[in-house]
């Protein structure tokens, strides 16, 4: 899965187990840079993602101006790997919708991000 974060923000992006909610990967994304994740597990995914300024990697958090989404879609992988490729900023012509979340969502269910 690739990820674009074609913002002028940085972002994490925390992929959630759908049924299990717990966190299969959380990894940070610098504003304009993409990042590829590989070897996820066949199943059903949520996709939520923070952006924000001042990143502290202690407690992993943007600790200036955050905002927290998520996909509306989930996200199916299985043996093939799917190669879905995502952006954290608006495509012309695009058709993934997101709804906003609060910081208490986006972290919930899981101490180990």
């Amino acid at each position: 899965m690739k990820v674009t974060n074609g913002t002028s923000r940085d972002a994490t992006v925390r992929l959630l187990d759908a049924v299990t909610h717990r966190t299969a990967r959380f990894f940070y994304i610098r504003a304009d840079h993409d990042y590829t994740v590989g070897h996820i597990e066949p199943g059903t995914y949520i996709v939520q993602f923070s952006t924000g300024l001042d990143w502290v990697t202690a407690c992993r958090r943007f600790i200036r101006d955050a905002s927290y989404q998520k996909f509306d879609e989930r996200l199916e992988f299985d043996e093939t790997g799917n190669g879905y490729e995502l952006t954290l900023h608006e495509v012309p012509g695009g058709h993934a919708t997101t709804t906003s979340i609060d910081e208490f969502e986006f972290f919930q269910g899981d101490e180990n991000i």
